[in-house]
């Protein structure tokens, strides 16, 4: 399980915004911590656990949906 697991540079994140395909993105968290997201931008995701992230990403979107839903899954951590 990767609950209790923070986010590093170089993981891949699979953030979903539910019923909202255009916004989903599939993204390497670079160098800086961060990720870019489709309409909001650049997202810091380091330190972060992935249900962290999520609901950041989800009070971001809420200027442009009116009730997002957003996974963020960890793909592969850096071993």
């Amino acid at each position: 399980s990767t609950e209790g697991v923070t986010i590093q540079d170089g993981d891949t994140l699979n953030v979903r915004v539910f019923n909202q395909d255009p916004l989903s993105t599939h993204e390497k968290v670079r160098a800086d911590g961060k990720i870019t997201m489709p309409v909001i931008g650049e997202v810091m995701a380091r330190g972060k656990r992935p249900a962290a992230l999520a609901t950041e990403i989800q009070e971001r979107l809420k200027s442009v949906l009116n009730a997002p839903s957003v996974t963020v899954t960890l793909e592969r951590a850096q071993t």
